[in-house]
C-alpha cells in the first residue's frame, strides 16, 4: 500500500495543471501515488493528463462522466486513493521541492496522527507578487493531542484544499453527506476526522497557493456566491460538537472567517452583485455580533458598483495608501 496519495481534483484546469504536476513529480518517492479526478472538464485537461500518464506510471487518472460538483469530486479523490494518507492538492497550486519529504517524515514521526495541516504562502498568479509568505503564523510545528487544540491553532486556514492531509481510513468512517453543496467538504471532514484523533500543524509553508488574487478563480464570485459560501463556513463551525470543541476555539475560528468578508464584498460588488434581501438577512444573522459589520461591511454592501471598481483599481496600483492598508489588513 502506498504511504501517500497526492489527490488532485480538477475541472477545466488546462492552463495550470502542468505547473502543478511538474512541482509534484520533480521529487516524488516511489511510495507516493498521484491521483487526478477530472470532473468532466470541457477544456484540454484530459489530453494534458493523459500525456503525463504516458510518462509517469505513478499517475492514476479518473474522469467523471458528468460534473458532480466540487464537494463530490473532493470526496471521490479520497475514496479512490490507494494511499494510507491523502494530500488534497488544488489544480493551480504547487508544492515546494522538499514538501513531499517533509510530509512523509511527519507521518512517520507521529504514527498516531489522523490529519495534518500544511502551511502555505499566497501568490498572485498574474503578477507573481507574494501576498502572504506564511498564512498561519506559527514558528514551529504544533502537535495537537485534541481537536480543540487543532482548531485553536489552525482556525479556518485549513479551508484551503491544498493544506489538508488526511488518513483515508478515518475519512471513510465519517459521514460527508451533510457537507455536499457547502463548498467546504474538505474542511468539514477534517474537523470530523480529528474529533477523537491526534493531528499536527506544519509550520513551514510548503504549498504555494497561486490561485489567489483579489479576484482570483477560487473566489466563486459569480452572482455574489462567495458571500453565502463564506456563511456556509461559519455554519460548519456553529455545528461543531461542543463536547469536542470549546466555544472559545469556535469563536476564534469564526472571527478569522469574518475577516474574509470585506474582500468578498469588494469582489462581489465589483462583479455586479445587486442587493438581495435574502442575502442581506443572511449576512445580518451571521455577522451581526461584529461591530465592523455595522460600521464598515454593511455600508459597503450598499455602495454602488463604481465605488468598488475604483477601490479595486486603487488596491491593485496602490494609488491610495489608506485604502490599500484597509484592504490589505483583511487580505493578509
Amino acid at each position: 500500500m502506498n504511504k501517500l496519495t497526492i489527490g488532485i481534483p480538477i475541472y477545466n484546469g488546462a492552463n495550470t495543471i502542468s505547473e502543478t504536476l511538474n512541482s509534484v513529480l520533480k521529487n516524488i518517492p516511489l511510495n507516493v501515488e498521484v491521483l487526478v479526478s477530472d470532473n468532466a472538464s470541457t477544456d484540454d485537461t484530459r489530453n494534458i493528463i493523459e500525456s503525463y500518464c504516458k510518462k509517469y506510471t505513478q499517475i492514476t487518472y479518473y474522469r467523471n462522466d458528468v460534473n458532480l460538483g466540487a464537494d463530490a469530486n473532493f470526496d471521490l479523490v479520497v475514496k479512490r486513493a490507494a494511499g494510507e494518507f491523502v494530500w488534497l492538492l488544488g489544480d493551480d497550486d504547487e508544492i515546494h521541492p522538499n514538501g513531499i519529504e517533509l510530509i512523509l517524515n511527519a507521518i512517520n514521526s507521529y504514527p498516531k496522527i489522523s490529519a495534518l495541516f500544511v502551511n502555505y504562502c499566497l501568490y498572485d498568479r498574474k503578477s507573481g507578487v507574494c501576498l502572504n509568505p506564511k498564512v498561519l503564523k506559527i514558528d514551529a510545528d504544533v502537535f495537537c493531542e485534541t481537536a480543540d487544540q487543532f482548531l485553536n491553532v489552525a482556525t479556518v486556514y485549513p479551508n484551503f484544499i491544498s493544506s489538508i492531509v488526511v488518513k483515508k481510513s478515518r475519512w471513510g468512517e465519517c459521514s460527508s453527506s451533510n457537507l455536499f453543496g457547502t463548498n467546504w467538504l474538505q474542511y468539514g471532514m477534517l474537523l470530523k476526522i480529528i474529533e477523537f484523533n491526534q493531528s499536527i500543524c506544519i509550520a513551514n509553508p510548503i504549498v504555494i497557493n497561486r490561485g489567489v488574487e483579489f479576484n482570483g478563480p477560487n473566489e466563486f464570485n459569480r452572482n455574489g456566491a462567495a458571500i453565502p459560501i463564506l456563511m456556509n463556513l461559519i455554519d460548519i463551525l456553529n455545528a461543531l460538537p461542543r463536547n469536542v470543541y470549546s466555544l472559545s476555539a469556535i469563536n476564534k475560528a469564526k472571527g478569522e472567517a469574518h475577516r474574509f468578508l470585506l474582500r468578498k464584498i469588494f469582489s462581489s460588488k465589483r462583479d455586479g452583485l445587486k442587493i438581495n434581501f435574502q442575502l442581506m438577512m443572511g449576512m445580518i444573522s451571521t455577522f451581526r455580533c461584529y461591530p465592523t459589520f455595522w460600521l464598515l461591511e454593511l455600508p459597503l454592501m450598499l455602495m454602488p458598483r463604481a465605488f468598488h471598481y475604483l477601490a479595486w483599481r486603487a488596491y491593485k496600483f496602490k494609488n491610495i495608501s489608506w485604502l490599500n492598508r484597509l484592504i490589505g489588513r483583511f487580505w493578509n
